[in-house]
């Protein structure tokens, strides 16, 4: 049972991908139908701004809730999605306090693509 226990946790660990980080800002990703992935991002727990998602995507889902944990002076946001049908889109998250912008962070998502197909 011990064993089992542990199989279970590297299971599902290693089946979602990431986690995406300020550092893959910009970065083009590609999954499969079912894939989940993180994506952590940071901010300043003295202010009040936060990360929020841009736009509703249409072939990712958020998954609820996004899970917020202070650590010093800092706040990590991390953001659960879940590849639901294939198709390509930016997932774009915005730091904001609801008026102002202050940085983004957009990633694309390329869900089951079987790469370019070539005539001959």
């Amino acid at each position: 049972m011990f064993k089992l226990k542990y199989l279970l946790i590297f299971i599902i660990l290693s089946s979602c991908a990431g986690p995406y980080t300020n550092k893959d800002n910009g970065s083009r990703i590609e999954l499969s139908e079912d894939d989940t992935f993180e994506v952590v991002l940071d901010g300043d727990a003295n202010s009040n701004y936060s990360w929020q998602l841009g736009e509703t995507p249409s072939f990712v889902v958020l998954q609820l809730p996004v899970v917020t944990k202070t650590i010093n002076s800092e706040v990590e946001s991390t953001f659960h999605f879940k590849a639901i049908s294939q198709g390509e889109e930016k997932i774009l998250l915005i730091y904001s306090n609801g008026k102002e912008r202050k940085k983004s962070f957009e990633l694309t998502v390329v869900v089951g693509t079987l790469g370019p197909i070539l005539s001959e």
